[in-house]
């Protein structure tokens, strides 16, 4: 049986804006972490294959108590996709981390054995069972009502919410059941919207140039979306000629002729972000069935 490859994690260099800086060697992604307040925020963004230059667009990884925490949390963060694309190759990979990360990875399995380290990575409340929040806990919209003060100082916060969308488990739950909340405000009025709006058209005609470039996300949609053809004849071609049939093909799906089209067509815009989200959902699956 081959030996499976070794993950080496990221070269981390310093950035002028950035505390540290790494770019992936198996996807167009670029990780940097900067400083807020004691804390540490990591950053996942993008940059261009062909021209090593960085997109201002990224997404945030969340906020650690030190450095090799954050660098850490990069590095599994690349792992799974490294992983991914050796599987897809029939090949086995293990982690094993860059030199400033494996001391805080093995700090970590000396006091948690047998833990997944990507939910340990996360400052988040457990459940009583001890599942990570972001697994167990239930997402909703509500409205926020009047706020009313009681007689030692606490509040009581009103917040209503469709009957439609309230869980189950807390709308049986009984008076008393202690919880844990996160909020955040989401868009209100027409100025709100449409700045939300201006958001999402930038970011999915930047995810519309990245996503076709991904090697993963060509292998995926040649597997499940090539209801034309392209890719398939193009992979008999060359890379070049892959890339295209990607990029014809998602705009075929989202229903757009030109990339463009994204920055006007909010119905285009649903439809790659459904897209983006299937995409990153399996890999997520892939990734997690080949830990259990």
């Amino acid at each position: 049986m081959p030996r499976p490859l070794r993950y080496l994690g990221l070269n981390w260099i310093k950035g002028k804006q950035a505390l540290l800086g790494a770019r992936s060697d198996t996807t167009p992604h670029l990780y940097t972490l900067h400083a807020a307040g004691e804390e540490i925020v990591a950053f996942v963004g993008f940059f261009d294959p062909k021209t090593g230059e960085a997109h201002p667009a990224r997404i945030r990884l969340g906020r650690f108590r030190d450095l090799g925490l954050a660098q850490l949390a990069c590095e599994r963060h690349d792992y799974l996709y490294v992983r991914a694309d050796a599987e897809s190759r029939n090949q086995d990979v293990v982690f094993v981390g860059s030199d400033a990360t494996r001391a805080t990875a093995a700090e970590i399995e000396r006091a948690a054995p047998g833990e997944n380290l990507a939910d340990l990575l996360i400052d988040m409340p457990r459940s009583a069972s001890g599942a990570p929040f972001h697994r167990v806990a239930s997402f909703f919209e509500g409205k926020k009502e009047t706020l009313k003060q009681c007689s030692d100082g606490s509040w009581t916060v009103p917040i209503v919410v469709k009957a439609a969308e309230i869980p189950g488990w807390l709308r049986d739950a009984p008076k008393g059941t202690r919880l844990t909340v996160a909020a955040m405000r989401i868009a209100e009025g027409a100025s709100d919207e449409e700045a939300l709006w201006a958001e999402r058209h930038r970011e999915a005609f930047t995810r519309a140039h990245l996503l076709p470039q991904d090697p993963l996300f060509q292998e995926w949609l040649g597997q499940r979306y090539d209801r034309w053809g392209l890719i398939a004849a193009a992979e008999t071609k060359d890379s070049d000629a892959v890339l295209l049939a990607v990029q014809e093909t998602v705009k075929r799906l989202i229903g757009v002729p030109t990339r463009r089209d994204l920055q006007t067509n909010r119905d285009a815009v649903d439809r790659l972000e459904a897209l983006d989200r299937e995409f990153y959902a399996d890999l997520s699956l892939r990734a997690r069935q080949a830990t259990d």
